[in-house]
Order: C-alpha cells, then structure tokens, then sequence
C-alpha cells in the first residue's frame, strides 16, 4: 500500500481521504493574571489547543465485528428504536487447555458492553469451529491445537469503553479502495 501524503484547507481535496494524525485547532488567548500577588493585572499569551478530528489510525490494531442487525433487533418489544453504539473491548481469551491466551481489541456496535462481550464471545467461538473443521478435514482432529480449541476459552473483558464512531468501513471495501489507489498511483508514474 503506497502513503500519498498533503497538506490542504480545501474540504473537497479531503473527500475520501484519512488523517495521519489527530487534527486539532490551536489559538493564542490573551489571559489576564488576576492571582499573581504584585504581578497581578498581568496580560499573559496562553496557548491553547482542541482535538477538531481523531486519526483513523487509532483502531488499525482492531478486529471490527461486522454483524448486521434485522429490522425486529433494531426495535424493542413496543416497536421504539433501540440505540447503539460503538464500543471497543479490550479482551483476553484464556484457553481452558491452560497453555495458550490471545489478546485482542474489538470494535462492535451493540446496545451496551455486555451486548458488546457476547459478540465477541460469538466471533471467538465461529473462528475457532472453523479450524476446528479445518483440522479435522485434514486429519488432524487428534493434534494439540484441536483439542485447545474443543476445550474451549474464559473471556475477560479488560476494558469496554463507547467510542465516538457513526459507521464503520468494511475491510474488504478498505483493501480495495488502496489497491485501487495503488494501481492509480501506478498507472500515473507510467504516464509521467
């Protein structure tokens, strides 16, 4: 993947585009010092600064649960909206076999943090039956890693915290987008 890095102040340059670090707004403010014993009247230059925009580059260590939701799951039992949100979980699988533990962080869009676990704890299970399948298809139902994943995990959630996210981008969707890129990059070097 090739970085294509610029500076701009024009929105319509950004369309499309991710930050490679967190964008904040920086000011002066003149500060009248009113405690400073004979000093005090004092005008006095503060810098100051906000966080405007955070870096995607925050969550590339993450898995992201894409689990989408039917319109019954999307309604409580009087038919009113259920809000979600995003909520990334710290997690360690400890494998009962006793030998092997697996951290992770998570990104899943659920109701609460105990919604936020049991997707996980489904993630975890799902990949672990695949290799299981996988194994067993090759014969090797028999081996140590088998019987790990038979013996099954104890999820502890490190910390589960709701995250300011609206949506979510595929990662498919993500690899094609800078293959594309790439190949753009590619094709406008050969034409230079």
């Amino acid at each position: 993947m090739k970085e294509n890095r610029f500076t701009t102040d024009l929105p319509e340059m950004m369309v499309g585009m991710y930050a490679a670090e967190d964008i904040r707004r920086h000011w002066t403010e003149e500060v009248v010092d009113e405690d400073a014993g004979e000093d005090a009247g004092e005008v006095t230059p503060v810098d100051r600064s906000e966080l405007v925009l955070q870096t995607v580059t925050s969550f590339k260590e993450c898995i992201v649960i894409e689990r989408e939701f039917t319109e019954e799951e999307m309604r409580d039992a009087d038919g009113n909206p259920i809000e979600r949100a995003f909520y990334q979980l710290d997690t360690v699988a400890a494998w009962r076999d006793g030998d092997f533990a697996e951290s992770h962080i998570f990104i899943a869009l659920a109701r609460d943090v105990d919604e936020a676990r049991a997707q996980v704890e489904d993630w975890i299970n799902s990949r672990a039956n695949k290799r299981m399948q996988q194994l067993a298809a090759d014969n090797q139902a028999d081996g140590l890693e088998y019987k790990r994943l038979f013996a099954g995990f104890d999820l502890s959630v490190i910390a589960g915290t709701k995250i300011p996210c609206t949506a979510t981008v595929p990662a498919e969707q993500s690899k094609d987008f800078y293959a594309e890129q790439e190949e753009n990059t590619k094709n406008q070097e050969k034409e230079a």
